[in-house]
Formats: C-alpha cells, structure tokens, sequence
C-alpha cells in the first residue's frame, strides 16, 4: 500500500486556496485533486517528471474532468508543478515521496537477497550461525527478538553479493539502521 506525506496545512495553505480559485472549485477538491496526482505519480512519474505525460494523462491522473491544459496550468501557476526548459514536475517532490521511493527500493532489494538462495547458502556456509558484528549465535527461528538471525548488508547501499551480506542478529542490525560499520562505530569479525 502506498502512502504521501501530507500536512494538515495543505488545506489551509495560500498555494491551495490560489489553486481552488484558479480552478474555479471548492478547497476540499483541490486537495482531492493533488492527492490522485501524488498517489498517481508514485507509480507513474516516481522521480516527479511529468514530461513525458500529455497534460490529458496529467489530468486524468488527478481525475480532474475540465480542461487539461488549464488543469497543468493552475498547477504551475500555483507552484504544485514546476516547468523550465526539461519540462514539467511536481514541486519538491523527492523530498515529500522520497522516503517512500527509497523505502521501496530497499524492500525489493531485500526480497531480491532472500529470494537468491544460492547467496543466502553462501553466506550462511562462510558465517556459520555468528553475528559478523558481535559473534552471538543467532536463532533463526526468532523472527522478532535481538538474538533472530537475518542478512545485512554491510554498505547498505552495496549490491546484494557475498561480499556486501553478513550474518547478523537483530540487535546489530537494528543498531546499525542502515548505515556502514564505520558510521556506527562496528566493525565486522573476522570469519
């Protein structure tokens, strides 16, 4: 299930108030309006970019039913889309949908590694069934506790390959969060 941010001030906001009377329709609309274009584009326009959509696609996106060129226009006028020389995109959209975007990435990422078997075998065979960061043996069988048994990625932006996938517990992987070793003051034991 996907889900944006959204502020409770977007109702109030001058932006959407400018919006609603460019279009000629009732707040709550507008807001309806820019929440289908948000949802919209975290599948389809997942980078903000709209330029490669007709403005009817656009409008469709935020089931807006007038005319679709006016549509984008109070968009831009407002500020909810920016256009320059590239085109057209939602306005600070990687710093509102970015967390989900990563988010995503890093769950099929996650569902990539354990799905390769060959990998997850590798790993356990050259681990055995230690932490790599603090030599606890894990339980695989816990799927909640500190002592569980998981996979981490040391560079947690690195590949899913032997060489980036460690045994670990979860209290390690829970305490490293997604950042290196090194930024967490860890360091991996040797196998």
């Amino acid at each position: 299930m996907a889900w944006i941010e959204s502020h409770q001030t977007l109702g109030q906001h001058p932006k959407t108030r400018r919006l609603a009377r460019c279009l000629g329709i009732s707040l709550p609309a507008a807001v309806g309006h820019l929440h289908y274009l948000w949802w919209w584009a975290l599948d389809y326009a997942r980078d903000g970019d709209l330029s490669k959509f007709e403005p009817e696609d656009i409008a469709g996106a935020a089931l807006w039913e007038g005319d679709a060129t006016a549509f984008i226009e109070a968009l831009v006028k407002t500020g909810f889309v920016d256009r320059d020389e590239e085109g057209l995109a939602i306005h600070d959209w990687g710093d509102y949908a970015g967390r989900l975007i990563e988010q995503r990435e890093k769950q099929a990422r996650r569902r990539e590694l354990y799905a390769d078997t060959s990998l997850t075998r590798a790993v356990r065979a050259r681990d055995g069934d230690r932490c790599r960061y603090c030599g606890k043996v894990v339980d695989w069988k816990n799927k909640k506790g500190e002592n569980g048994g998981t996979y981490d990625h040391v560079d947690p932006n690195g590949p899913n390959t032997a060489d980036n996938i460690v045994v670990a517990c979860r209290g390690c992987s829970s305490k490293k969060k997604g950042r290196t070793p090194e930024e967490t003051g860890m360091s991996l034991l040797p196998v």
